[in-house]
């Protein structure tokens, strides 16, 4: 998919000749915790300037996932599959490169919702955009 905004080429790593770059993506993850399914090969990718809403019932995963993308799962978690932000390939990094990347490249608003977020305060305010200098992923 292509549109404004949405560069194809070599810019973007992980672009290919007729695709869209992906800022995430997410292939084939599957997770487990202590042995127990979490889990079954998720696959979702989501370009520079894409909104994606992952939907679904209480304990699908919606959660895992998302916490499996930022490298903070559970202690007994075991993961396969493949997680790839703006080229670099998440999974197996070590935990101090993986702090380098979360607030610098990725963040969460986790879901709890007296201590999450601050209605008086806008979410734009307190993740304001990166700029096109600091972020390769929102150059234009």
């Amino acid at each position: 998919m292509t549109g404004p905004g949405v560069s194809v080429g070599s810019e973007y790593p992980g672009a290919h000749e007729g695709q869209s770059p992906s800022l995430l993506s997410v292939d084939a993850l599957s997770l487990a915790i202590h042995g127990a399914p979490i889990l079954d090969a998720v696959s979702l990718t989501i370009a520079p300037g894409e909104i994606l809403a992952l939907c679904g019932e209480s304990g699908s995963g919606k959660s895992m996932t998302a916490l499996a993308a930022m490298g903070l799962l559970p202690q007994g978690s075991e993961t396969t599959g493949q997680i790839t932000l703006d080229g670099t390939e998440l999974t197996g990094l070590s935990e101090q490169a993986l702090c380098q990347i979360r607030g610098a490249r990725v963040g969460m608003i986790f879901q709890e919702p007296m201590t999450a977020l601050n209605p008086v305060k806008p979410s734009a305010r307190r993740f304001p955009k990166p700029s096109a200098s600091t972020s390769p992923a929102f150059r234009g």
